[in-house]
C-alpha cells in the first residue's frame, strides 16, 4: 500500500490549489485532484491511484441544472467545519473530505441541497469491474453485476410478498459496494437512500438521497435530502473490504451457540406448515431419534399459539404441552424453540394490553397504526421504546419458563412492515432501522437464537437465517442461489449463516396457499440442497430424508456426520477469526487470488475460512463440473489425492452422493 500512501500535508497542500483554481474559466478543463479527476462540464470523475490504474469512474450530481456557476463556500462554513467545500449557486454544496491511513485512502462525499426542490444523485460505472456486497435479493448473483433492480427506496423487505408490492430488496442488507478494482462505497445509514443498479441495463449505481415514501422524517431533520457517503481505494478487493469493513462495521462480539454449529436443527415449518400439533412433533422426535440422526434442537414454528402474538401454546393443538417438550428433552436430548414475530394480531389479548399501554407503532394522531403482514393485521412493536421492550422480554420469558423451551426463532423485522408516517419512541428516519433494534432485542434471549435480518447490528452473534427459498434449482430463490446468498451474508458483516431448510419450503399452489400446502422436492433436489448445506456453517431440516428412500437416509447420514467431523472444526476456526479480525466464515475465492480474474468470477464454490474449499453439484441432472482451485497445493478430500492450484479441474465427476472438498496445504 506504500504508493497509496501520502502525507496529511501534501493533501491539504493539494485541496487549497485544487478549489483555489476553481472558476469559470476552468469549467471545460479536468481537475486533478489526488486520485481525482474530474470534468467540470459534465461532472464526470475518475479516481486514478499512482499506479495508474482507474480505480473507479462515474457521474456528480447528475440532477445540477447550473454548471457556470461555481465558487468556494462562504468563510463561515469552513469556520462550522466544512471540509474543501464548493456551491453550485442556488443548487447545492459538495463538499470533499480526504481520509487517510496506512492502507488506503478515502474520499468523504457529502452534497448538501441549497434548496428543497435539489436531490442530489450520483452514479458509479459498474462495467469496468467486478462488483460485491449491497443486499440479499430474490435473485442473487455473485459478482451482483448480473442483477438489475430500478431505482427504489434501498431498504429491507419481504422477498417473498406479492409481486405487485415491488420489494427490491431483503431483509440482510448495508449500504455497502465493493469492487475488484480496488475501490468500495458507503453511504452513512440515515441518508433517506435511493439505489438503482444496472436499471435497464445501464451499467450504473446510481445513488440518490430523496425524503420519499418510505423514508420518515424526524421533526428534527431538515426537509433537504442530504447525500452524504464514502469512496475508499485500495491494491485490491481484498484490501478495501479489510479497509472499509474495519472502518464502518462493528465485529461481532461473540460466536453464537456451537452445538447449532455441529448439529442440525430440525424444524417443523416446510413439513407441517401451520397444520402442525403436538402428534407432528412427537413424530418428527420419534424419526430423528429412531434414524440416529444428530441434532441441535426441533424448532416448533407457525402456527402453534392461540393468537398471533400471544406467547402460549394452542391447548387443542398441544395439549399438554409443558409436559411433553420436558419428555423429549430428558428421554431423547432435544432442545426445543418456538417461533415468535414482532407483531400481534387486534384479535388478541397481547394486542389489546400493548395498545392501552402504547407498546406498538403509533400514526401521527398518536393511535397504535394497524399494520399487515402474512398473517393478518395487527401491531408491530415499538422495538425502540424500552417500556414495550422490556414488556416482551418478560412475556417471552415466562413462555420460555411455563412450556419448558429453550429458546426463539425470530422472525420478520423488515422495513417494509413499518407503516408510512409511522411514529416510533425514538423517531427512525431510515425504517430499516427497525432491524437493528430488533437485533440488539433479540440478542437478549442469548446465543441459541436465529433472526432473518441483518442491517447495522453485526455486533451481535447470533445466526441470520437466510430468506425463505424455493424448492427449485435456480439463481432465483433456489438452490444455485445458497452459495451467492451465503457470500453476500458474510461481506457485508453476517457471518454466522443460517441456511434455510434443506430441499426449500415446497411452496406450492398460490402464494395465499403456501401457508398450508407443502410440495416434496424431488429427490435429487433434496440430496444436492442437502450435501451443500452440510458445507455450510449450519444445518436446518424440515423435509426428511425418511420421506424418501433408504439412499437418501444413508447420504443423509453420511453428510451430517460430514459436517459434524470436517466442515464444523472449520467453521469454529474461522468463526473466531470472525470476532477477532471481522472476516467472513464463508469466504469467495477471491479471497485467496484478489486480483486473478477466474477467481472474482466464482460464484458457485467457496472456501470455509482459508482452509476449505468446498465445489458442489447446484445443476439439475448432473454429474460433471469445472472446479477452479486458487494457486498453492491441495488436497483432493474425495480423491485422496494432491493437487497443484492456480488451474481449472475440467469436467470433475461427482456422482448424487458427492460434493468436492479440498484443504488447502500450507508448508
Amino acid at each position: 500500500m506504500n504508493r497509496l500512501t501520502t502525507t496529511i500535508g501534501l493533501l491539504s497542500t493539494a485541496l487549497a490549489i485544487w478549489f483555489g483554481l476553481l472558476s469559470p474559466k476552468t469549467l471545460n478543463s479536468f481537475t486533478r485532484f489526488q486520485d481525482m479527476n474530474i470534468k467540470w462540464d459534465s461532472m464526470k470523475f475518475n479516481f486514478e491511484t499512482d499506479d495508474s490504474i482507474v480505480r473507479l469512474s462515474g457521474q456528480f450530481g447528475r440532477n445540477l441544472k447550473v454548471l457556470a456557476s461555481i465558487n468556494p463556500c462562504p468563510d463561515e462554513l469552513y469556520d462550522n467545519g466544512a471540509k474543501n467545500c464548493i456551491e453550485f449557486t442556488g443548487e447545492s454544496r459538495l463538499e470533499i473530505e480526504p481520509q487517510l491511513d496506512n492502507s488506503g485512502r478515502c474520499y468523504r462525499i457529502k452534497w448538501t441541497p441549497l434548496n428543497s426542490n435539489f436531490i442530489p444523485e450520483d452514479c458509479i460505472d459498474i462495467n469496468k469491474a467486478y462488483w460485491y456486497g449491497g443486499a440479499s435479493v430474490y435473485e442473487q448473483h455473485w459478482p451482483i453485476n448480473k442483477q438489475k433492480h430500478r431505482m427504489t427506496a434501498y431498504v429491507s423487505g419481504d422477498i417473498l410478498a406479492p409481486a405487485e408490492l415491488n420489494y427490491e430488496y431483503g431483509g440482510v442488507l448495508e449500504r455497502y459496494w465493493i469492487s475488484s478494482k480496488g475501490a468500495g462505497i458507503y453511504v452513512q445509514p440515515d441518508i433517506p437512500l435511493h439505489v438503482g443498479f444496472n436499471d435497464n441495463s445501464n451499467g450504473l449505481l446510481c445513488l440518490k438521497s430523496s425524503f420519499e415514501a418510505p423514508y420518515l422524517r424526524d421533526s428534527q431533520a431538515s426537509v433537504k435530502s442530504i447525500l452524504d457517503y464514502t469512496i475508499c481505494l485500495s491494491d485490491n478487493v481484498k484490501s478495501v473490504h479489510k479497509v472499509m469493513s474495519k472502518k464502518f462495521f462493528d465485529k461481532p462480539q461473540s460466536v453464537p451457540d456451537e452445538r447449532m454449529f455441529k448439529s442440525p436443527v430440525w424444524s417443523t415449518w416446510a413439513k407441517y406448515k401451520m397444520n402442525v400439533n403436538i402428534n407432528d412433533v412427537k413424530e418428527l422426535a420419534e424419526d430423528i431419534n429412531r434414524y440416529e440422526m444428530a441434532n441441535s434442537q426441533i424448532e416448533i414454528d407457525d402456527k402453534f399459539s392461540t393468537f398471533y402474538g400471544e406467547f402460549d401454546f394452542d391447548p387443542v393443538k398441544f395439549p399438554n404441552v409443558s409436559s411433553f417438550i420436558n419428555e423429549i428433552k430428558k428421554s431423547m436430548n432435544f432442545r426445543v424453540t418456538a417461533w415468535i414475530v414482532p407483531f400481534a394480531n387486534n384479535d388478541s389479548e397481547a394486542f389489546r394490553e400493548g395498545d392501552s399501554k402504547g407498546y406498538w407503532v403509533k400514526n401521527v394522531g398518536g393511535r397504535t397504526e394497524i399494520v399487515k403482514w402474512w398473517q393478518g393485521f395487527g401491531g408491530l412493536l415499538d422495538v425502540t421504546n424500552p417500556e414495550a421492550t422490556k414488556w416482551f422480554i418478560k412475556r417471552l420469558e415466562k413462555f420460555r419458563s411455563q412450556s419448558n423451551i429453550d429458546s426463539f426463532k425470530f422472525d420478520a423485522g423488515e422495513a417494509n412492515y413499518v407503516p408510512p408516517n409511522a411514529v416510533f419512541y425514538r423517531q427512525l428516519i431510515n425504517p430499516t432501522s427497525y432491524a437493528t433494534y430488533y437485533a440488539q432485542l433479540v440478542f437478549s434471549f442469548g446465543s441459541q437464537i436465529e433472526t432473518r435480518i441483518g442491517f447495522q447490528s453485526q455486533k451481535f452473534g447470533i445466526f441470520v437465517r437466510m430468506f425463505d427459498k424455493h424448492s427449485s434449482w435456480g439463481f432465483d430463490n433456489g438452490l444455485a442461489s445458497l452459495i451467492p446468498n451465503a457470500l453476500q451474508f458474510g461481506i457485508v458483516g453476517y457471518p454466522f449463516i443460517l441456511p434455510d431448510m434443506i430441499g426449500g419450503n415446497g411452496y406450492s399452489g398460490n402464494q395465499d396457499e403456501w401457508t398450508s400446502s407443502t410440495k416434496l422436492p424431488s429427490k435429487e433436489l433434496f440430496i444436492r440442497w442437502m450435501l451443500l448445506t452440510a458445507c455450510l456453517p449450519a444445518m436446518q431440516f424440515s423435509f426428511v430424508p425418511w420421506q424418501y428412500d433408504n439412499e437418501t437416509i444413508k447420504i443423509g447420514k453420511d453428510a451430517i456426520h460430514l459436517h459434524e467431523t470436517l466442515i464444523t472444526p472449520a467453521v469454529l476456526r474461522a468463526a473466531a477469526e470472525s470476532v477477532s479480525h471481522g472476516f467472513p466464515i464463508i469466504r469467495p475465492i477471491w479471497w485467496l487470488e484478489p486480483n486473478e480474474d477466474k477467481a472474482l468470477r466464482v460464484e458457485d464454490q467457496f472456501l470455509i475460512g482459508n482452509e476449505l474449499l468446498i465445489a458442489p453439484i447446484i445443476m439439475e441432472n448432473s454429474r460433471y463440473r469445472n472446479i477452479y482451485l486458487p494457486s498453492g497445493n491441495w488436497q483432493d478430500k474425495l480423491r485422496n489425492e494432491l493437487v497443484t492450484g492456480g488451474k481449472t479441474l475440467l469436467n470433475y465427476y461427482l456422482d448424487l452422493h458427492e460434493v468436492a472438498i479440498f484443504r488447502r496445504i500450507v508448508l
